[in-house]
């Protein structure tokens, strides 16, 4: 739908037919009386006959195809003739249970019924399900076929409308063992049939807040047909309202079309927004980008302005004043000692210390080569005309035996070279190149042939974490001991050989490696190889889908 708020669908999916095996997601609000007629089936061996009432739009049909569908032996019935009540509900359960040409008459079939359930191991259900119009005839139909049910090995629902029920009398109620009452639906099924039947089409899915559900739904009858009605009702019209209205001829004045349709204004439809949303729906956000390391930040150039040499007051003046040249001074002139920088950073600040101990070497330096005498300078020698500049390392020649330097011509001798620069002897060398040897790593070993090559293309690198995509309904679908291990993985690395998530869960090792490795495939926890270990994190999208419902600290 093109509502802001709600997915876009291809097509209405408020459909109100009844549900087939296959469709046990879309069946909501009837878990309890679902989860007891499965006990009845799986462990209730003494259950034979119950009842299920429920008012016309119900969802009886759906409720009992749904449970036809988990099961290889059943049989759902939906006619029966009253006037041969027990030879044609006989018939109908014999072609449904083993199938083939029914005995004539209903003690044969219920015979070969009896023998066929008593040598295939296992529960059979049997449904009778008779519309609403025909269920005046219900009771006529039990109590001719009633002797023959009770034999038979499987658990019989009848399906009625209270109405229908109340007709059965004391004697036929009491052969039922327990009755099963249909209620309206809660706000908070409704929301959850509208969510799961939109989901089918567009996995956001949509759930409205119950503040809607009351402002739009609040005069139909809470079953779940009436409400597809109105929701199908609801959806037709605003597809409808927003394609406009069709052209008119004269302003004002509708014009009837072929097919029975008036122009008018266009009908109001779902007003749906953002704050219907009630919780986290699936991609509504991509997890925030976060900087990186190698993100370069510029700072501010004005900042070395606090290392800066403080100057005496009385060198400062705001104007340019002409300084007089001093007389000569027969005695030699000696540099005032500089004065000491003076750190203006905080000392409580980050880079407190650093700028302090930086001054303080800074203050060192200067104070020493003002107390150490000053060389005399040489004046710069001229470089000779075509000569060029020699790139040579500081390992010292060795001179030719029996060869003496001579003096350039109008210049001095050579001095020679300084004694204490370390020669560097052969055996360094060799023990330098051994050493960069060792170091290089060996080289990967061959791949022969292309299978081996392939296999080796799965094989995860040490240490390396392997992701995989968030599913997140598996994240709302935990187990209890499913949630234990991912706490701890919030908080830390965790293993199968873990001794504390062992304990507390009280299982062995090697079921707790079958909850990680399923976590993992649903990629709500990462996984990493630790030597001959794996150890399970958190996985990235789990965590930001978790601080999205606020179940973690900090942003999403």
């Amino acid at each position: 739908m093109p509502s802001e708020g709600f997915p876009h669908v291809t097509r209405d999916p408020f459909g109100r037919k009844p549900l087939e095996g296959s469709d046990a997601d879309l069946l909501v609000g009837r878990d309890e009386v679902l989860q007891s007629l499965r006990w009845f089936l799986q462990e209730g061996n003494d259950a034979r006959l119950l009842l299920l009432t429920g008012p016309s739009g119900s969802g009886r049909t759906s409720l009992m195809r749904v449970l036809k569908g988990s099961l290889q032996r059943a049989v759902h019935v939906v006619d029966v003739n009253p006037e041969q009540a027990a030879t044609d509900l006989l018939e109908q359960i014999h072609l449904g249970l083993i199938g083939g040409e029914p005995p004539t008459g209903p003690s044969q079939a219920t015979e070969m019924l009896i023998q066929t359930l008593r040598r295939e191991h296992g529960q059979a259900l049997i449904v009778l399900d008779l519309p609403v119009l025909d269920g005046k005839h219900l009771p006529q139909i039990l109590s001719k076929s009633m002797s023959y049910l009770e034999r038979l090995d499987a658990l019989i629902v009848v399906v009625a409308t209270p109405e229908n029920a109340a007709r059965f009398g004391p004697g036929l109620e009491a052969r039922f063992l327990d009755e099963f009452a249909l209620k309206p639906f809660t706000d908070e099924d409704i929301a959850t049939m509208i969510d799961v039947r939109v989901r089918r089409q567009n996995q956001l899915g949509w759930r409205p807040r119950t503040a809607w559900i009351q402002e739009h739904l609040a005069g139909v009858q809470r079953q779940p047909r009436d409400l597809l009605r109105a929701m199908s009702a609801h959806y037709v019209a605003q597809q409808r309202g927003e394609r406009g209205p069709r052209p008119l001829p004269h302003e004002g004045v509708s014009e009837p079309h072929a097919d029975g349709w008036n122009a008018g204004q266009p009908a109001k439809g779902l007003e749906l927004d953002m704050d219907d949303l009630e919780g986290a729906r699936e991609q509504d956000a991509p997890p925030p980008i976060r900087p990186s390391l190698d993100d370069v930040v510029e700072t501010d150039p004005s900042w070395m302005e606090d290392f800066k040499r403080v100057e005496p007051a009385s060198l400062v003046s705001d104007e340019i004043n002409t300084v007089e040249p001093a007389p000569e001074d027969p005695q030699p002139f000696q540099e005032a000692p500089p004065e000491p920088l003076v750190s203006r950073v905080k000392a409580s600040s980050p880079f407190g210390r650093i700028a302090q101990r930086s001054i303080n070497a800074t203050n060192e330096e200067a104070s020493a080569a003002h107390r150490s005498p000053p060389k005399p300078s040489t004046p710069p020698t001229k470089e000779p005309e075509g000569a060029a500049w020699e790139y040579t390392d500081n390992t010292p020649k060795q001179a030719n035996v029996g060869v003496t330097s001579q003096p350039a011509a109008g210049g001095q001798a050579a001095a020679p070279a300084d004694a204490a620069q370390p020669a560097w002897d052969n055996n360094v060398l060799l023990l330098l190149k051994q050493a960069l040897t060792e170091t290089t790593p060996p080289p990967a070993s061959p791949i022969h042939g292309l299978a081996e090559a392939l296999a080796r293309l799965g094989m995860p690198h040490a240490g390396a974490l392997q992701h995989r995509p968030l599913r997140v309904q598996a994240l709302k679908e935990l187990s209890a001991g499913q949630a234990v291990v991912v706490e701890a993985a919030s908080q830390r690395e965790v293993s199968p050989s873990d001794g504390a998530l062992l304990a507390r869960l009280g299982i062995k090792r090697a079921r707790l490696s079958q909850l990680c490795n399923a976590l993992h495939k649903d990629g709500v926890l990462d996984v990493a190889q630790r030597g001959r270990s794996r150890v399970f994190t958190l996985s990235t999208g789990a965590r930001a889908q978790l601080k999205a419902w606020n179940l973690l600290g900090g942003e999403a």
